[in-house]
């Protein structure tokens, strides 16, 4: 957040982690810009892991200052 010209660390996630075994789908080698953050109409991204499974997304979004993620199952699954 920028406050009086000052950037302000309000929350902080961690996406990729090769310490902690967090992958994104983007690391098993295809660059393609919708193997990673993926900009949604309601202003989330979307991104999978890749240990989730393919009926599976997360999205990320901003709600009351903090990072918030949100696992999202396919209608099959739900």
């Amino acid at each position: 957040e920028v406050v009086n010209r000052k950037l302000l660390l309000r929350d902080h996630l961690l996406l990729q982690s090769c310490l902690k075994s967090i992958a994104m789908f983007i690391d098993r080698g295809d660059d393609h810009p919708a193997n990673g953050l993926i900009s949604e109409n309601n202003g989330s991204f979307s991104y999978r892991l890749v240990d989730d499974e393919v009926e599976k997304k997360r999205l990320l979004s901003v709600r009351e200052r903090h990072f918030k993620v949100d696992l999202i199952l396919s209608p099959e699954q739900q």
